[in-house]
C-alpha cells in the first residue's frame, strides 16, 4: 500500500453561464508549491480576458 502522494493540478473549464463543467487539463506537478502552480497554470490556461 503506498502512503506517498503525488501533486496533481486541474483546471477546470465551464460554460459562459459558470454553471456545467466543459473540459479538465490534469497534470501531475512535482511539488506543489505556489510558484510552479502559477507557471504551470500561466502556460495551460487560458482565462476569459485573454
Amino acid at each position: 500500500m503506498a502512503t506517498e502522494q503525488q501533486p496533481v493540478f486541474m483546471i477546470l473549464s465551464t460554460d459562459k453561464k459558470n454553471k456545467y463543467p466543459r473540459f479538465i487539463k490534469l497534470a501531475v506537478i512535482p511539488v506543489d508549491n505556489k510558484e510552479l502552480v502559477n507557471k504551470f497554470f500561466h502556460m495551460k490556461a487560458k482565462t476569459s480576458q485573454e
